[in-house]
Formats: structure tokens, C-alpha cells, sequence
């Protein structure tokens, strides 16, 4: 679920619990307070026509108990009354209560002031005393259907208006939700664009709330990074320059130093071969290692003139038929007697099938000169095959 309907379903489930809560509690306490009204409103009228009764019913003035039952019965919400006598005889009534019959209402026997209740309609009886002596019986039948439509009236009202609320406040959700999402979308893909290294045009930045916070924030590190790199721009520039005039150094340093160096290995192996012995075998050990040394120094010219034209980009790999099997051979006429003074024993194994073999035979012999020259130096017993 994206974050737009999160946000609308968790605003409107929010709204929907505070509503209610406040709702229930709202139509709890009108229910309380209605019933507890009705109650009040019952007693009242029961403790004033008791009062208005006691005259009449003690001397037995039944003009005057109908004239009060009828204007009591046209003044309160009351369906019924009836008065009784002391032996229980009716002596004044006015019965309109559909649900009971009046005999059946008069054979409920009643030794305490207990009422009945009804959905719409609150029965009472009553004992009528006067000096602490029961003189008659009043049954009187409340009508509390006005007062209950009211409240089922309230009710609808209000669970209507809650319906609208729903309505409103999902809407309203939906429309923040959907600009809120809008906006956020349209910041990330400007921070998406910056990662790309474009230069986007970044919005809100006019806004006074927190996404025009987030906005200015953006353009300043676009800013920030665009900075950088220019600089990184022109640090690599610095670089790859510094890196040109320290190959072409390292390039013209080798082609110097190869010149006196190949003159002194030639010298060094002339005399060795024409020595005619006239030099003593020290003499020739030197001119031996004069020459070892001078070779030794060519190799790593070389390895600097190839590293040079690695980083340049220059080097060349020639691509000609290569006798593997001399290459071979050769390595194995140096190294042996290195082998030989540490008492290890070097062996070839070669199965060359006459395969026409097409590689750089510099290159070649470089790479398993390095391997043999590890393999002795790390061997300290046994066989290097």
C-alpha cells in the first residue's frame, strides 16, 4: 500500500474511533440525562396530584376528583388515571392505555409504591395517605413516547452528521494525502536527477512549512555538489597531467639510463670473452658480476618502460610464433644452480605437441621468470617441477 492510501486510511480510522467515542459517550449521557428527566418530571406530577387529591378522596367528592383527573390528564403527559378508594373501589378514571387492559392492570397486586415499565410508556402506582392513613390507590400510565422520538430524532440527526463528517474528512484526506504524495514524489525524482548528475530545477522552495524546508535544503546540496565536482573535475585534470609528465619522466629516465648500461654490459662481457687469461679468476668474477648487475638493471628498466606504457595506454604485445620449449630451457639453465644452492631440485616437464604457439616471447619469459624466481624463493626443500 503506498503512502498516500496509509495515510488517508489511518486519518479516517482515527477520525472514525474519536467520533466515536465522543458519539457514545454523547448518547449515553442524553439517554441518562433524558431518562433521569422523565423520572423527575413523573414524580413531580405523582407528588402534585397526591397533594390534590387527598381533600376529595377523604370526604369522597367525586365531582371534583374527575374534574382533577381531567385537567391533570390534559395538562401532563399522562395516558391513564385511575383512583381508588380504600376498599379498592374505582371511584374516578380515565383509561386510553392500548397494551393492558384495565382488569388486567387492576389485578397486579401492588404492596409497595413499585412501577412498571414500558418502551413508551411509565406505569406508577401509588398509595394515597393522609395522617399516615391509606385513604385510596393511584395508578397513573406516563406517556414518554414524546420524549423518546425526541431522542431517536437526536439520534438519527446525529449519526447523519457523523456520516457527512466521514464523508468530509475522508475527501479532505484524500486531497493532502494526494498533494502530499505529489510533492514528495516530486522531490525525489529532483534527488534522483541530482544523483544522475543533472541539474534539475528544484520546487516547493517558495513554501513556509517544512517541505519548503526540505526543498531549500535539496538546492543547496545540489549547489554543493555541483561545486564539488568542478573541483574533483579539475583535481582529476591535475592529476591525469602530473601523471603524463611523471610516465614521460620515468620513459626518457629509461631510455637515458639503457644507453650506458648496455655499453657497460657489452664491455663487461667483451673483456670476459677476450681475456685471454690474462685476468685472474677474481678479476673475472668481478667482470661477471658487473655484468649479472647490468643486466639485472636492464630488466627493471624494462619493467618501468612497460609500466609506463601501461598507464599511457602504449603498451604494445607482440603477436609472433615463440619457441616455448627454449624459452623454457633458458629459464631453466638460470635458475638451476639458484635451486641447486638452496638443495632444492628444479625439474622440467614439457609435452608440447608441436602446437604452433603465437605470443609475446618477452612478455612469456617475463612472467614465468617471476613465477620460478617465487617458487625458489619460497621453497626452502623438496622439487619445483
Amino acid at each position: 500500500m503506498s503512502f498516500k492510501y496509509r495515510f488517508i486510511l489511518s486519518f479516517v480510522v482515527l477520525e472514525v474511533i474519536f467520533i466515536f467515542l465522543i458519539v457514545s459517550v454523547n448518547f449515553v449521557a442524553i439517554n441518562n440525562s433524558s431518562k433521569q428527566l422523565i423520572q423527575e418530571e413523573i414524580e413531580s406530577n405523582m407528588s402534585f396530584l397526591e397533594q390534590l387529591l387527598i381533600v376529595p378522596i377523604s370526604i369522597y367528592d367525586i365531582a371534583t376528583l374527575d374534574n382533577l383527573v381531567t385537567n391533570t390528564k390534559k395538562q401532563a403527559n399522562i395516558n391513564s388515571i385511575i383512583i381508588l378508594d380504600k376498599q379498592n373501589k374505582v371511584i374516578s378514571k380515565i383509561y386510553d392505555f392500548p397494551h393492558m387492559s384495565f382488569d388486567e392492570l387492576l389485578s397486579i397486586k401492588q404492596d409497595k409504591n413499585i412501577s412498571f415499565s414500558d418502551e413508551n410508556y411509565e406505569i406508577r402506582c401509588k398509595k394515597i395517605k393522609e395522617d399516615d392513613l391509606l385513604i385510596g390507590t393511584m395508578y397513573l400510565i406516563f406517556d414518554t413516547l414524546a420524549s423518546s422520538k425526541f431522542i431517536k430524532e437526536n439520534k438519527t440527526k446525529t449519526i447523519f452528521i457523523i456520516i457527512i463528517e466521514i464523508i468530509i474528512s475522508t475527501s479532505l484526506a484524500f486531497f493532502i494525502g494526494s498533494r502530499l504524495t505529489n510533492m514528495l514524489t516530486n522531490l525525489t525524482q529532483a534527488a534522483k536527477d541530482i544523483g544522475d548528475d543533472k541539474q534539475p530545477i528544484i520546487p516547493y522552495q517558495d513554501k513556509k512549512d517544512e517541505i519548503g524546508t526540505l526543498s531549500k535544503s535539496m538546492n543547496k546540496m545540489q549547489i554543493d555538489l555541483k561545486l564539488r565536482n568542478q573541483e574533483l573535475l579539475k583535481q582529476k585534470s591535475e592529476l591525469e597531467e602530473s601523471n603524463k609528465y611523471k610516465d614521460e619522466f620515468l620513459a626518457n629516465v629509461s631510455h637515458e639510463l639503457k644507453t650506458p648500461l648496455n655499453a657497460i654490459n657489452v664491455i663487461s662481457s667483451v673483456m670476459s670473452k677476450n681475456s685471454d687469461k690474462n685476468l685472474s679468476d677474481k678479476q673475472l668474477k668481478n667482470l661477471e658480476i658487473i655484468n649479472d648487475s647490468g643486466n639485472n638493471l636492464l630488466t627493471i628498466i624494462k619493467d618501468i618502460l612497460d609500466y609506463s606504457n601501461i598507464q599511457t595506454g602504449k603498451l604494445q604485445i607482440q603477436n609472433k610464433k615463440l619457441d616455448l620449449q627454449l624459452i623454457i630451457d633458458e629459464l631453466f639453465t638460470e635458475f638451476e644452480p639458484l635451486g641447486t644452492n638452496k638443495n632444492l631440485l628444479l625439474k622440467k616437464d614439457i609435452d608440447i605437441k608441436n602446437e604452433e604457439i603465437y605470443s609475446d616471447a618477452d612478455k612469456i619469459k617475463k612472467i614465468l621468470h617471476h613465477i620460478i624466481s617465487n617458487a625458489i624463493k619460497f621453497t626452502n626443500e623438496g622439487t619445483i617441477t
